[in-house]
């Protein structure tokens, strides 16, 4: 995967790396197919899928893609990332 330093080096400033991402019709993609309803995960799995890797689990009560959908794109959002288009 290809990186981007971004930022100043000294020592006051923290280093952030921009990684690539999926765009939002990607993302939408991977959320239906794994939030799926009758082959997909439970509400459950997600829950211990998005804790094991460390995304917030933004909002717990909706659908489950929508409810993947948002995790992925909130993560995304906040860990400075770049969309692959």
């Amino acid at each position: 995967m290809d990186t981007r330093q971004v930022g100043s080096q000294n020592k006051n400033t923290k280093k952030m790396t921009k990684r690539n991402c999926f765009t939002p019709a990607v993302l939408e993609g991977i959320a239906k197919i794994l939030g799926d309803t009758y082959s997909g995960l439970s509400g459950t799995e997600i829950r211990q899928l998005l804790a094991q890797s460390g995304i917030q689990d933004t909002d717990p009560t909706i659908t489950k893609w929508k409810r993947l959908y948002n995790a992925f794109a909130n993560f995304q959002n906040t860990e400075n990332v770049l969309i692959i288009s």
